[in-house]
This record gives C-alpha cells, sequence and structure tokens, in this order.
C-alpha cells in the first residue's frame, strides 16, 4: 500500500492544502475524503485511519493503515 502523496511536488505545496490542527500550526491535517452524511453523535465511537509523518518524510512514523491489527 503506498502511503505517499506523489500528486505534490514538494512540502510546502501539500502543506498549502493541510488544516492547522493546533494554533500554532505545527500539526497539519489533510482530508483525503470528506464525508457528505449525518453528522455523528457527540457519545459515539469512530473508527479513523491515519498515516503521521515528520515533516519532508517520506515514510511515515505512525500509520493505521500499516497496522496488522483489526479495528474494534
Amino acid at each position: 500500500m503506498m502511503l505517499s502523496c506523489p500528486e505534490y511536488h514538494s512540502f510546502k505545496d501539500l502543506a498549502s492544502k493541510m488544516i492547522d490542527c493546533v494554533p500554532s500550526g505545527e500539526v497539519k491535517m489533510l482530508i483525503l475524503e470528506e464525508g457528505d452524511g449525518p453528522l455523528v453523535p457527540l457519545d459515539a465511537m469512530v473508527t479513523i485511519h491515519y498515516a503521521a509523518y515528520f515533516e519532508r518524510a517520506k515514510i511515515p512514523f505512525d500509520s493505521t493503515l500499516t497496522m496488522n491489527s483489526q479495528a474494534p
């Protein structure tokens, strides 16, 4: 499974498409597919998939996409 974003040629280009998770901008996220269904209740349990990269890294330091365990 490929975990990189080949359509972006530089980190600056990729970062411009991301949303800041904290006010300092040190943590960012890229939404790959936004849902269009009903809002999830505040007390709901949800499962997400992610790949976490250090800036300019090609390999994630943490990812649910490479784990062997099944989500609950």
